[in-house]
């Protein structure tokens, strides 16, 4: 091998120093090799980050981009403010008792045109089922004006995000929401009910239909005073309304001859000291049976014929037959809620103007080439320094060595 990439003009004639000179550029070339193998490797195992942004990406574009980069992938919301209107929608089924016809005006007109109603007996269901249901359909419209309001409330309040959120999260969040909305909305409904039922029954205040009192004549000159009322439970104990203001009894109806012989017990109706806890603790089971219904219809003697139906135990979601009036009251006569959460119109809403996202790969070939032919340079320079140096340790060891062995042999 004659070439030479260490030649020195001044000892081109000296074979030792051209012998060395060789030397030296044979491991010139071996270090570079090496050099340039490890740096091939080295960057080719290398990992770089990239960057990618998107302007005005499509809700299906987001959505690829979600499954593909999720822990990297940020699209900051050109609106950051979303009123709840936009994206969450309320559609609420009630009981259909609040659209059945024992709530119509057909039914309340045949029920005051009964023959013979002040003759019946006070407890008597054609008495108080009037005032019962009376009640009930004004249940059935609060509830439906207290839902109708709170929805418009809970609109317009504003949700903040900063950034898009994905659709998981979104509904996640959503729902939660909306479980709160519902838990406060029936809260403060119940709490105004027992508000109501506490000072009345507090205040001793008598409405009209109540048989808290009841009236008779004891006084010692004749004059009507009231007295407390007393019903037997279920049990055939004895309940007094002095003691307790959720006293109740089945109700039925009576034989107008007699005064207090049943007649027939209508299943799940009740009357107590406050005719409002009486109706809470009833059921409607009467009028999701035929035959009950009938027996009833059988026995109100009325002027006005009627065109009515019973109620359908199909069509119950959130109750059964047997749950109590209180039970729906208290949930705002709601079978369900149907809450609708709509993630396309939150996205449409937010309208992020780009997406942005990270992803780690190998530097691709060209970047390669230009980090190789950057750094090859400075590496021939210093290698160029360095191996001369290394041979001529080699050289002057190797001359040390020599003298030693003539220095013995003599």
């Amino acid at each position: 091998m004659t070439f030479n990439l260490f030649s020195n003009v001044d000892s081109s004639n000296d074979d030792d120093d051209v012998r060395y000179e060789l030397m030296t550029t044979r491991l010139f070339l071996l270090l570079m090799t090496g050099a340039l193998a490890v740096l091939i490797f080295y960057t080719g195992l290398s990992l770089q980050q990239k960057t990618v942004f998107i302007d005005s990406p499509s809700l299906a574009t987001y959505e690829a981009l979600d499954i593909k980069y999720h822990n990297t992938l940020t699209c900051p919301c050109s609106e950051m403010s979303v009123k709840y209107a936009s994206f969450l929608s309320f559609t609420p089924t009630y009981h259909q008792v609040c659209n059945s016809s024992v709530v119509s005006d057909q039914w309340f007109d045949y029920l005051v045109h009964q023959y013979s109603l002040a003759s019946y007996y006070s407890e008597d269901l054609r008495t108080l089922i009037t005032p019962h249901f009376v009640v009930l359909k004004a249940f059935c419209q609060l509830s439906q004006t207290t839902v109708t309001n709170a929805v418009v409330q809970f609109d317009q309040r504003i949700f903040v995000s900063a950034q898009v959120l994905s659709e998981d999260l979104f509904q996640l969040q959503g729902q939660s929401f909306i479980n709160l909305f519902k838990s406060q909305t029936s809260g403060s409904f119940t709490r105004l009910l027992d508000l109501i039922s506490s000072m009345t029954q507090g205040n001793n205040l008598i409405p009209m239909f109540d048989s808290h009192f009841l009236v008779g004549m004891f006084g010692s000159q004749g004059e009507i005073l009231p007295y407390n009322g007393a019903y037997g439970d279920d049990n055939g104990s004895s309940c007094r309304c002095q003691t307790s203001s959720i006293c109740t009894s089945k109700i039925g109806i009576y034989d107008s001859t007699s005064g207090d012989s049943f007649l027939f017990t209508v299943d799940g109706f009740r009357t107590g000291c406050w005719q409002l806890e009486a109706l809470f603790q009833s059921t409607l089971e009467c009028f999701f049976n035929q035959t009950c219904f009938d027996r009833i219809q059988s026995l109100i003697n009325s002027s006005v014929p009627l065109n009515a139906t019973i109620l359908n135990s199909t069509l119950l979601i959130n109750y059964s037959t047997t749950s109590t009036i209180g039970t729906m009251v208290k949930q705002l006569m709601l079978e369900q809620w149907n809450a609708s959460i709509s993630y396309s119109h939150y996205y449409n809403e937010c309208s992020p103007n780009y997406c942005m996202y990270t992803y780690t790969t190998r530097l691709d070939t060209a970047f390669m080439l230009t980090i190789i032919l950057s750094l090859v340079g400075g590496l021939s320079k210093v290698l160029r320094v360095v191996t001369p140096l290394i041979i001529l340790l080699f050289r002057q060891l190797r001359n040390r060595k020599s003298q030693e062995d003539e220095k013995r042999k003599n």
